[in-house]
């Protein structure tokens, strides 16, 4: 068991009644944003910058995201702690916690152009056939794909695109 896990099983312990699914959808927002700039948190761990602007550095991170007072506070310990490089590990944990708890599947959809709402509908549709249990879906771009699409979770994959056509004549020439 790992140390986010246990940051995020301790905060489902105190916050676990007012944990929404419109927060745990803010807070992979968070967790994605902080994935893809990782180099936000070395500020954090710079000794000499007062603790003071790291809080207001949190604030507004909390504020940007509606993160609420929860979050901040868990946020608040974990710098404290020196542990601001596992912000957006326990974030992940906390997300994920509470898709188990609630028989939630996190799906990602990936595509190589932004999808308009009439294409997100027909893809949402296709997999309500395919995947029980309720779902929850984040959006992202990914011009490797060429074009197509690539919907991911945990332990389901389905793509159909360029790129994956091209992988497997790759594959089928070098067998």
């Amino acid at each position: 068991m790992n140390r986010a896990y246990k940051y995020a099983q301790a905060f489902f312990s105190v916050y676990g009644d007012i944990v929404t699914y419109e927060l745990i959808g803010n807070i992979d927002k968070a967790a994605q944003f902080l994935s893809r700039h990782r180099r936000a948190l070395f500020l954090f761990k710079v000794p000499v910058i007062d603790r003071s602007v790291k809080i207001n550095a949190l604030q507004e991170f909390c504020d940007r995201f509606t993160l609420g007072e929860s979050i901040k506070k868990l946020l608040t310990l974990l710098l404290d702690e020196r542990r601001s490089s596992e912000f957006m590990l326990v974030l992940q944990e906390i997300s994920a916690l509470y898709r188990k708890k609630n028989n939630m599947i996190a799906l990602t959809v990936a595509s190589s152009y932004a999808l308009t709402d009439e294409q997100r509908s027909a893809i949402e549709a296709f997999l309500a056939e395919r995947i029980a249990g309720e779902k929850s879906y984040t959006y992202t771009i990914d011009p490797a794909l060429i074009a197509g699409v690539r919907v991911y979770s945990d332990n389901f994959l389905w793509e159909i695109s360029v790129a994956k056509q091209l992988r497997d004549l790759y594959y089928s020439a070098i067998w």
